[in-house]
């Protein structure tokens, strides 16, 4: 099984990796296509090149100063989709924590300054500790903390980032190395933090997909299979009403969209005695045409 919330993360990830690598398709073939232009007229001003450019009096630079400037572009696409990337990690995690207390109607209050990953493993009865190593943990602390240092870029590197980067970087390239990763460019002992590249890029969504699909198996190994099913069920029969009430009379394919959106949502693949003990009959209240 696997949850909808990680399939969007998947799917958000896979855009961003493809938007990047068109951004730096379009710079990389810009500078091929310009270049020479660029360098015999480097004492001159862009707009003197690129005259048909809508832009060119916006940006209007000497051309001796283009590469220097695009190479400043890019740290900064770079650096941005670091923290795109980490706040996609926030919003599954954010979201799982909601779809979590909702299908376990749970009360508990998050404390304050606990992480969500903390209070969903604690919705869930356990800690994250019981389903997480040590490694894993420290590296989304790594990249919590480095985030956080790209967007308050001034100042010395904090002392708990510091501490990880000193302490344990060497342990968390080779932990990540040994597990089927194999880092590109993204090195945990290095106290350079804020300068990226794209294969740094690539290394952290490998690691934050590999990360969030283990708390998502964690999450479906605490919420027992038939309430999963109840709950799905329960909002099947709300937010499909009209459908219902339409193919009251072929129950068949009433049971087959709800199949569908079961394993659309959770992957899960209903067995036929699983399906054959399911009450598809709407409440009484709802039964009435509206």
């Amino acid at each position: 099984m696997r949850t909808e919330e990680l399939m969007t993360l998947d799917k958000t990830l896979s855009r961003m990796n493809s938007e990047l690598m068109l951004i730096l398709f379009i710079n990389e073939q810009f500078f091929l296509d310009h270049s020479d232009a660029i360098n015999a007229n480097h004492d001159k001003l862009t707009d003197t090149i690129f005259m048909n450019n809508k832009y060119n009096k916006k940006f209007n630079e000497r051309n001796s100063r283009f590469f220097n400037i695009s190479e400043s572009s890019i740290s900064i696409i770079f650096r941005s989709f670091y923290s795109y990337i980490f706040e996609a990690y926030k919003i599954y995690i954010e979201n799982i924590l909601y779809r979590s207390r909702d299908i376990l109607k749970s009360s508990l209050v998050q404390k304050n300054k606990e992480f969500e990953l903390d209070f969903l493993f604690r919705v869930l009865g356990s800690d994250k500790e019981s389903h997480m190593l040590t490694d894993e943990v420290d590296t989304l602390d790594y990249f919590r903390l480095r985030r956080n240092k790209i967007i308050h870029q001034s100042g010395e590197i904090q002392r708990e980032l510091k501490d990880i980067i000193e302490k344990k970087g060497l342990l968390l390239n080779k932990f990540w190395n040994n597990n089927k990763v194999v880092l590109k460019d993204l090195d945990f002992s290095s106290l350079s933090v804020t300068k990226l590249s794209e294969l740094e890029i690539i290394d952290v969504i490998r690691i934050i997909r590999r990360i969030c699909s283990k708390i998502d198996e964690a999450v479906l190994s605490r919420i027992p299979r038939d309430v999963i099913i109840q709950y799905v069920l329960t909002d099947f029969k709300k937010d499909h009403i009209d459908k219902i009430k339409k193919l009251k009379q072929s129950e068949k394919r009433i049971k087959g969209m709800f199949c569908r959106i079961l394993e659309q949502k959770f992957n899960l693949v209903i067995t036929e005695h699983e399906l054959s003990g399911l009450d598809f009959t709407l409440p009484e209240s709802d039964k009435k045409t509206t």
